[in-house]
């Protein structure tokens, strides 16, 4: 399956070849605060391929100090964008970032 998404200012647009296996919403302080809102809304993709079709080089990662959190945005409107969770083989992606139907519930 492909999905396909974008940022809000269209600077920068992916695409998700695989399958969602999960959709969290992560309350978590950090989270939180990442979102600026009650919670983190993410879906999870075990063994897909992430591919940048336009804008990777406005792709900005910011890991946390001493945590395993992680947020990758557009470094021109600041929404949030899927990133490879570090060490594992699975792409996280911003529920909000996805143009395609989810067919998954949180």
């Amino acid at each position: 399956m492909k999905s396909r998404g974008s940022c809000l200012c269209g600077e920068v647009a992916f695409e998700f070849i695989g399958d969602f296996q999960k959709f969290f919403l992560c309350h978590c302080e950090y989270c939180r605060k990442g979102s600026g809102s009650a919670h983190g809304a993410n879906v999870f993709g075990r063994g897909g391929e992430l591919l940048w079709l336009q804008g990777k080089d406005s792709v900005s990662v910011f890991g946390l100090p001493n945590t395993r959190h992680q947020r990758s945005f557009c470094s021109i409107c600041g929404s949030a964008l899927p990133y490879i969770l570090s060490g594992k083989d699975v792409v996280v992606v911003p529920a909000g970032s996805v143009d395609s139907d989810v067919a998954l519930m949180p």
